[in-house]
C-alpha cells in the first residue's frame, strides 16, 4: 500500500464534492429536490405495485370462494347419494335375509319331499320298515 494513501478519504472527497456528482452546477437544494422527486416516484411505483398485488389477491379470493362453493355443493350431493346408497344397502340386506330364509324353507320342503318319495318307493318295493326323520317305523301292509 502507498505511504499516506487512504482510499476511503479519496472516496469521501469524490462523493462529497458538488463537482463530482453534478459537474459543479447543482446546489444542495437542487440535489435534495431531485432526491425528493425520485423518492416520490419510487413511492408511487411501490404503491402501484402494492395496489396491483392487492387486486390480484382479491381476484384469487373471488376465485377460491367460487371454487369453495362448488366443492361444498359437490360434497352435499355426495352426501345425499351416500345416504341413498346406505338406505338401499339396508333394504337389500333385509331382502337378502328374507330370501335366504325362504331358500332354507324351500330346501327343507324339497328334502322332506325327497325323503317321502324314497320312503314311499321302499313301501312300494315291499320293505316293511320306513325311516322318517331318523326313526324307523314298522309298516303293516
Amino acid at each position: 500500500m502507498l505511504m499516506g494513501y487512504k482510499p476511503h478519504c479519496q472516496l469521501e472527497r469524490i462523493f462529497s464534492s458538488p463537482s463530482a456528482t453534478t459537474g459543479g452546477s447543482c446546489s444542495d437544494g437542487e440535489r435534495r429536490k431531485r432526491r425528493m422527486t425520485s423518492n416520490r416516484e419510487s413511492a408511487r411505483r411501490s404503491r402501484m405495485r402494492k395496489q396491483k398485488h392487492v387486486e390480484e389477491l382479491e381476484g384469487v379470493v373471488v376465485r377460491l370462494e367460487l371454487e369453495n362453493r362448488e366443492v361444498v355443493k359437490r360434497i352435499g350431493t355426495a352426501n345425499q347419494y351416500s345416504l341413498l346408497f346406505n338406505q338401499e344397502n339396508h333394504r337389500l340386506r333385509l331382502e337378502q335375509l328374507h330370501l335366504r330364509q325362504r331358500l332354507a324353507d324351500v330346501q327343507g320342503i324339497l328334502a322332506f319331499q325327497q325323503e317321502l318319495h324314497l320312503d314311499l318307493s321302499m313301501v312300494c318295493s315291499g320293505k316293511d320298515t320306513m325311516n322318517l326323520n331318523g326313526f324307523e317305523q314298522t309298516l303293516f301292509i
